[in-house]
């Protein structure tokens, strides 16, 4: 190391080290969805908010028990209308963060890439 002068030769392995020891930390890359995927943000209060039972009959007629037979049954479907709704934007969001997820990974190795044999 002749070219060098004195002082530098000594400065020499620590500039070679810092050029080529980053390559080293090129592996995996670590998967990182953004917040912005916030799948129970997604669900409005409107679905949040329980459904109340039907109010019981006032007296004890059969026409009475009929009807709230009927009334119990609409707050049964509209229960069961939100929980299909909620269901619907989960199975979305989840969707959309696993195509995230395959647009963030690696198609190969980064040397490959490096080296034009391969990648996106």
């Amino acid at each position: 190391m002749r070219f060098f002068p004195r002082p530098m030769r000594a400065l020499t392995p620590a500039l070679l080290a810092m050029l080529v020891l980053p390559g080293c930390a090129g592996g995996p890359r670590t998967l990182t969805i953004p917040v912005a995927l916030d799948c129970a943000g997604r669900i409005p209060p409107q679905l949040r908010a329980e459904v109340a039972p039907a109010p019981p009959p006032a007296d004890n007629s059969i026409g009475q028990w009929v009807a709230f037979g009927d009334a119990q049954t609409g707050r049964l479907e509209t229960a069961n209308d939100r929980k299909a709704t909620v269901i619907w934007i989960l199975d979305r969001c989840e969707a959309e963060e696993r195509a995230a997820a395959a647009r963030l990974a690696p198609t190969s190795s980064w040397w490959r890439r490096l080296l034009g044999e391969g990648g996106r």
